[in-house]
């Protein structure tokens, strides 16, 4: 493996670690909070004082998306701003649409549904990635087409001065 693949496995080990802990953190700290703080009766009651769990899970997604960010903008050249920008933005979509999935989930009558701040928060980035990707792709594809009109160009000027030094003009 050469190194920049070493550095994008670490970046994903990282990443993986922070939801991890995140998901931990949120999962534990509702049971801690719980059996720590009692009423008179002995039965738990919620301290405002207790970190909602959620906060975790904000946390990690925002470690995750610095951990790809400057990761790969690290590993890779430094004219690849656009791929680290794209590389840590559909992170952060898959991660937050997984966290949203299984951590934001509001039971109704018949169904469960969203929290409406997760719908908004996951339709707003729809839309970031929406843009994101197809912008990368385009910006890609645009400097390969310069840098072959480049290409072509420079060969027509090599063919143009060979056809002048065997064919002098004539006056």
């Amino acid at each position: 493996m050469n190194n920049r693949q070493e550095a994008l496995k670490r970046i994903g080990w990282w990443s993986f670690g922070c939801v991890f802990v995140g998901a931990t953190l949120n999962v534990l700290e509702t049971r801690i909070c719980h059996f720590a703080v009692f009423d008179k009766k002995l039965e738990s009651v919620l301290d405002p004082r207790c970190i909602p769990g959620a906060v975790f899970l904000s946390l990690a997604l925002i470690a995750v998306a610095l951990i790809t960010f400057f990761g790969v903008l690290g590993s890779a050249s430094p004219q690849d701003t656009r791929g680290a920008i794209t590389i840590s933005v559909v992170t952060v979509f898959l991660i937050l649409v997984s966290q949203v999935a299984f951590y934001s989930v509001v039971p109704k009558k018949e169904s469960l549904e969203f929290q409406p701040i997760s719908q908004a928060m996951i339709t707003s980035f729809t839309a970031i990635v929406g843009i994101v990707i197809p912008s990368y792709f385009g910006a890609s594809a645009y400097i390969h087409v310069k840098a072959v009109e480049r290409e072509r160009d420079e060969l027509r000027r090599e063919r143009d001065a060979l056809r002048q030094r065997q064919d002098p003009p004539s006056a």
